[in-house]
């Protein structure tokens, strides 16, 4: 496995694109424990965030990453604006989302943007959050006219149960009742495309989506499905791992700041 060394990586950030860094070569995350990015006796001086984003993407949040690229979609454009308030640097680690646990525990990546602490509950003990900077929730798409009632977790079925498609390693705090007595069966998808692609061809009878995200795919005429009720309504913050304990501070007064001047309204409304 390579050797980053931050003092090389950070002058580099800044000599050649001030707030984002290209890739480094280091995304390998076997064995689990990786050796950390970042030494013990420098942690507290590194000022690059190495921010997980999705490998295959997840318009409109962020269109994956491509090498010598900027990372486009709202989270970057708020982490560059961060970027630009703090003096920070940041590093697009690309991972399937079922890794992301796993990047967080060996601190191959050290952030993720638009996270709540909900969702993560088994890393509580390593994870940090800054202030809220906005508010999204899922929502259950179906076929047109092919919706249907959800079960209550102690409903008796009269078929066989429903199937929610899913992503793998992802919450969703609203069914995990159903899920785990098998009212319904959760079944796990990669990416947030694909789980649009699984219920138009009759795959899934339903997925479980964040409603921003299957919006912008409808919008482009790609799909034609019917919403359900928001659900699982909650405030996204911005998690970091407690070795960047003193980033947080930080990004706190910058996202009060980009909330107040009405960056982050409009970063979104681009693309809603």
């Amino acid at each position: 496995m390579r050797k980053i060394f931050p003092g090389l990586l950070l002058m580099t950030a800044w000599l050649l694109t001030g707030c984002w860094v290209s890739e480094p070569k280091r995304i390998n995350l076997v064995p689990p424990m990786a050796n950390t990015v970042t030494s013990v006796s420098v942690q507290g001086e590194d000022r690059v965030l190495r921010v997980f984003i999705h490998d295959k993407g997840f318009p409109p949040l962020d269109f994956g990453w491509t090498p010598g690229k900027s990372s486009t979609g709202i989270y970057p454009e708020i982490l560059d604006a961060l970027c630009k308030k703090t003096g920070m640097t940041w590093v697009p680690i690309a991972l399937p989302p079922g890794r992301v646990y796993e990047g967080f525990r060996s601190r191959d990546n050290n952030v993720e943007i638009g996270c709540n602490p909900q969702w993560r509950t088994t890393e509580a003990d390593i994870s940090l959050y800054t202030k809220p900077f906005t508010t999204d929730s899922n929502v259950l798409v179906f076929r047109r006219n092919a919706r249907f009632p959800l079960p209550g977790p102690g409903d008796k079925l009269s078929g066989p149960p429903k199937i929610i498609g899913t992503i793998i390693g992802y919450v969703y705090p609203g069914l995990e009742e159903q899920f785990k007595t098998g009212a319904l069966v959760r079944q796990d998808i990669a990416a947030e495309k694909t789980l649009l692609e699984v219920l138009a061809a009759g795959r899934v009878d339903a997925i479980i989506i964040t409603r921003l995200v299957v919006l912008y795919y409808m919008k482009g005429g790609a799909y034609d499905f019917e919403l359900g009720e928001p659900r699982d309504e909650l405030p996204l913050s911005i998690r970091v791992h407690t070795s960047l304990g003193w980033a947080v501070a930080p990004l706190n007064r910058a996202l009060d700041e980009l909330r107040a001047d009405g960056t982050i309204d409009k970063i979104y409304a681009k693309y809603r």
